[in-house]
């Protein structure tokens, strides 16, 4: 499994609807994070939201966010694939070195 990240927003919704697909939302969220298929979801400053979670693909974590209550008035405007960003910096300092030792001659 891949860990993803997709920010989104909602567009505008009635005080009622609100409260509707919230209740619903809480509880569809509270199952996706028992069943690990979420992590963490935050709410950003300004409006928006942040979910992390894990999927086979980003079309499978995309088909995970449409299966909850808010996707007819969400829209998801990044989803991406996260990785460790210490490991990545550290292959990148070990690809590099080691491609430096290769131009020099001094493998």
């Amino acid at each position: 499994m891949t860990t993803f990240v997709a920010i989104g927003h909602h567009g505008p919704l009635t005080e009622a609807e609100a409260l509707d697909i919230a209740e619903r939302q809480v509880a569809w969220f509270e199952a996706r994070l028992a069943d690990k298929s979420i992590h963490q979801i935050y709410a950003l400053v300004g409006g928006g939201r942040l979910v992390i979670g894990e999927a086979g693909s980003a079309a499978d974590f995309e088909a995970l966010l449409a299966s909850g209550p808010d996707a007819p008035t969400r829209e998801w405007s990044r989803i991406a694939e996260l990785r460790d960003g210490l490991e990545v910096a550290r292959d990148y300092v070990q690809a590099t070195r080691e491609a430096a030792r290769t131009e020099t001659g001094n493998e």
